[in-house]
């Protein structure tokens, strides 16, 4: 055994052949990171505009991992990701957010402010 990766078949600590620990978490993370970005792009192929890494001040809510807003005088949706969230928490609000899309009524009622009618939902992390 290296620091970082299994040599033999197998070790008296029973480890598996699939690599050590950290190796497994990492080709986790990646998979996760290519789902995210599948689904990232499907959005935008709808029109959807998606904003990444979107800053705690620059969300309605600032422990939300992902807000889906839609905006009324344009009839757009945009997502903002949030900056600090995990890639798993992440994948798990845009799997949420896929539904809303399909179901827009799940984003509440319309709000008049002075930028525009809007409505959208936060998915906390």
């Amino acid at each position: 055994m290296t620091l970082h990766a299994l040599i033999a078949d197998a070790v008296t600590d029973g480890s598996h052949r699939d690599g050590c620990p950290m190796e497994r978490q990492n080709r986790l993370l990646d998979r996760c990171r290519r789902r995210i970005e599948r689904r990232l792009t499907a959005f935008a192929a709808e029109g959807i505009t998606v904003r990444r890494r979107t800053q705690p001040e620059d969300m309605e809510v600032e422990d939300a991992a992902l807000e889906i807003v839609e905006y009324g005088d344009a009839g757009r949706l945009e997502t903002r990701l949030a900056r600090d969230a995990a890639p798993h928490q992440l994948l798990r609000a845009i799997e949420e957010a896929e539904e809303i899309v399909d179901e827009p009524t799940k984003l509440g009622a319309w709000n008049v402010t002075p930028t525009g009618r809007w409505r959208g939902l936060a998915l906390r992390q």
